[in-house]
């Protein structure tokens, strides 16, 4: 028998209002302390509230702070600031952002996927995890028993038919908008019907590729088998064994992967000799025609760095040397490209010719900092706080399925999806009373 769709719609939980620019706030993984504060001037309703249990009003008391967003959830219910939908359904979106001066926007659907796991190879990663933001996140979960924000995830559509599919589910008005800054969200709410169902089916079993959202996959996991322990009598489509995802077309023209640099705060003499010495070893240094300031001198590397020729380039940028271009010589590269491709990933790559054997596998955590922006890795590098700059390509939507597909990891923070997934469109309630239909 043809086990049902992986996908299926759920009762949404959302707010009861049209304009969501104020309440919607980023995933809780880049909001700096700055920024809840900031969020919650704009309403004392944004789901940070949820999403942290407003931190800067306890620091010291960081348990309470799963226990505060517990209570101001149910205390919004009551109030009638969340709601649930009166049906299940599905809700389609569209994201518009700016990125190098265009405009792209980026359409997905959010949805209930039943959790499985990755041995399944239904739901696949291509990135590891911690412990910490993972017992943060299982906490959260098991205190509201809901869902605040999705995991951001991929389908293969070569073909064109789900988008064919989505766009005839948005054919009304959308329930919400908001605007953020240059950004702008449109949500959409399908009730279930045969177009909700054929999504569904197109769908089928996968396979689905998280881009974003590792953490939380694992954690929905994990709280699902604790709630299946707690209530033994709870069926399969109970809404505790589904999680929360934004699911869009991996083929679209509004998915965009940024490259993620790395900044590495060397401290000794031994750690500078080394990096001196790798890249003797391992590197052939070309000189790059740009302009003499420090950060239109990395724009022009970052800009080199598209023309690969086939091999594998990367910049550096040092106080003293400024912007070099490197480009790994024949016979440091592998013979063998691996399961998936991933000897030949640009972060594999940079992490074993050089990162680690300076560093340690286990280094990363205490002298590498990343950033998206190679002006932001610059800058830290001229105000002292690192000694280089290693400036990459971005990976590929194709080489993250490749990887993941062959049961593969990459090395962390080798993807950086832009922009997030928003948090606060809809939640999905996990109650133990809960279910999927």
């Amino acid at each position: 028998m043809t086990p049902p769709p992986i996908v299926r719609p759920f009762v949404g939980l959302r707010y009861q209002r049209r304009d969501l620019s104020d309440v919607l706030a980023p995933p809780y993984d880049i909001i700096a302390p700055d920024d809840e504060q900031r969020l919650l001037d704009r309403d004392p309703h944004n789901v940070v509230r949820l999403e942290l249990g407003f931190t800067t009003a306890g620091a010291a008391d960081d348990a309470g702070r799963y226990s505060r967003a517990a209570a101001a959830l149910q205390q919004w219910r009551q109030q009638g600031v969340l709601a649930d939908d009166d049906a299940p359904g599905l809700y389609p979106c569209t994201h518009t952002f700016m990125l190098d001066g265009e405009s792209r926007t980026r359409l997905g659907v959010i949805c209930a996927v039943r959790l499985t796991p990755f041995e399944e190879r239904i739901v696949l990663p291509h990135e590891g995890t911690l412990r910490a933001p993972r017992e943060d996140r299982r906490r959260l979960m098991l205190a509201c028993r809901a869902q605040i924000s999705p995991v951001f995830a991929l389908h293969d559509d070569a073909d064109g038919r789900i988008v064919e599919v989505i766009a005839e589910m948005m054919a009304e008005q959308p329930a919400s908008e908001a605007a953020l800054g240059d950004e702008r969200h449109r949500l959409w709410r399908r009730r279930q019907d045969r177009l909700t169902d054929r999504y569904c089916e197109l769908i089928a079993q996968g396979p689905i590729f998280i881009a974003d959202g590792h953490h939380r996959y694992e954690t929905a996991l994990a709280v699902s088998r604790e709630l299946q322990r707690a209530h033994p009598a709870a069926p399969a489509e109970a809404a505790f064994n589904h999680v929360l995802v934004l699911l869009c077309p991996a083929e679209q023209p509004g998915m965009m992967i940024l490259p993620t640099h790395r900044v590495l705060r060397l401290r000794t003499s031994e750690q500078r000799a080394r990096l001196d010495e790798l890249l003797a070893r391992h590197f052939e240094t070309l000189a790059v025609e740009c302009d003499a300031h420090p950060l239109a001198a990395a724009r022009s590397l970052i800009a080199s760095l598209e023309h690969a020729d086939g091999r594998a380039r990367f910049g550096i940028y040092t106080k003293s040397q400024g912007c070099r271009l490197l480009v790994a010589k024949p016979e440091s590269l592998p013979n063998d490209p691996g399961p998936g491709g991933i000897n030949e990933l640009g972060t594999v790559l940079i992490h074993r010719l050089l990162i680690d054997p300076i560093l340690g596998a286990d280094g990363c955590g205490e002298y590498v900092d990343y950033a998206m922006d190679e002006a932001e890795a610059v800058r830290r590098v001229n105000e002292g706080q690192a000694e280089c700059a290693l400036l990459l390509r971005p990976t590929t939507v194709e080489q993250v399925k490749r990887v993941a597909s062959a049961g593969l990891r990459m090395p962390g923070k080798s993807t950086y999806f832009y922009p997030k997934a928003v948090t606060g469109l809809v939640i999905n309630d996990t109650s133990a009373e809960r279910t999927i239909p």
